[in-house]
């Protein structure tokens, strides 16, 4: 098998106080200058709540115990661009968080976050996870040009919905 058809193994998680989010401004790629919940990949021989649990407090300083499971997301391109993210949400009553090296860190309403740039699927995944849904998110993404990927197709699995398709 080649690399080229192997998956990234992440995780993201919706870390919420009241109604906002803990949400990052990306200084690094994928999807730079994108908001998204603290997240990434998963570790060797970690379980995607063990990972979920430490980029949280690696990215925020922000402990949180036993996140909850609302959904899967996978991304599929006929690139290195191919992605397995198990999405998460927790809630913590701690509103202080520390620097990031990812980028920049700060609190923001649900109705704020439909209104920020977030990586292509992950808007979708956003939406499903405020409307409490549990998802199975299959977005599908072709190649425009030299480097650039375009969302073509999004469908939740669970429900059967089409949620985009080009």
């Amino acid at each position: 098998m080649s690399m080229l058809s192997q998956k990234t193994i992440a995780c993201l998680v919706y870390v919420q106080n009241n109604n906002d989010l803990l949400l990052l401004n990306r200084n690094n790629p994928p999807h730079v200058g994108t908001y998204i919940s603290p997240g990434g990949k998963v570790e060797r021989h970690e379980r995607p709540m063990e990972a979920a649990e430490r980029e949280v407090k690696e990215e925020t300083g922000i402990s949180i115990s036993e996140p909850n499971l609302v959904g899967m997301l996978t991304e599929t391109s006929n690139t290195d661009y191919n992605w397995l993210t198990y999405v998460y949400h927790a809630e913590t009553g701690n509103r202080k968080y520390s620097s990031s090296e990812e980028g920049e860190l700060d609190w923001y309403s649900w109705d704020e976050l439909q209104s920020l740039p977030q990586p292509p699927a992950t808007e979708y995944v956003s939406r499903l996870v405020r409307e409490n849904r549990f998802f199975a998110i299959d977005a599908i993404f072709k190649k425009t040009g030299d480097s650039e990927l375009e969302l073509a197709r999004v469908t939740d699995e669970v429900s059967g919905e089409v949620l985009k398709d080009t």
